[in-house]
């Protein structure tokens, strides 16, 4: 939630924090935010509907391509619209990614499950660019959880992924974009 206000450029909730003097644009970017903690996942179908009504909630503000219907599909063209209408990049935060993975392994259907989430999110890898400034649609991938991403295959091929864990040292981090 701390990241998501601060790409919606919400400066007042950072008043006397290093991020207040540093940053100096503020910009509101478009924020798409999925949190995956609290659901139950026991069974299969339980994330595609939550996708759907995600991506469903994402058309109702940006539109809706009459030529995407897979879940991936519809969401890379709400990203792609969500930036024609700002002009800013989008942000992607996604919160506890691996809850539906870990519910999915002790389920049995662990494959499905990193399969439907790959065929969603596996577009953000090309980090698609817009065809008139040839420049990125999206700005920021953000995922939480703990399980490690590349140990999923979610994003096969990705190259420019960096994982931050508890494990290194917490000096590593303290102040990393302002906040301490």
């Amino acid at each position: 939630s701390t990241l998501k206000c601060y790409f919606e450029g919400k400066k007042e909730l950072f008043k006397g924090l290093a991020i207040d003097k540093l940053e100096k644009e503020w910009k509101q970017y478009p924020v798409f935010h999925l949190d995956f903690n609290g659901n139950n996942f026991t069974n299969p179908g339980e994330l595609e509907v939550i996708l759907e009504n995600f991506v469903a909630s994402q058309e109702m503000i940006y539109g809706k391509s009459p030529f995407r219907d897979s879940l991936g599909g519809r969401f890379e063209y709400v990203l792609k619209a969500a930036h024609e209408r700002t002009g800013l990049r989008a942000v992607v935060l996604i919160d506890e990614y691996d809850v539906p993975l870990a519910k999915a392994q002790s389920y049995g259907y662990h494959k499905d499950m990193v399969t439907l989430m790959s065929s969603f999110l596996g577009f953000l890898k090309d980090s698609q660019k817009d065809p008139e400034t040839n420049k990125p649609v999206v700005k920021k991938v953000i995922l939480t959880g703990c399980l490690k991403v590349a140990k999923n295959s979610i994003f096969t091929g990705v190259n420019k992924l960096k994982v931050n864990t508890v494990t290194n040292k917490i000096d590593n981090y303290t102040g990393m974009i302002g906040f301490t």
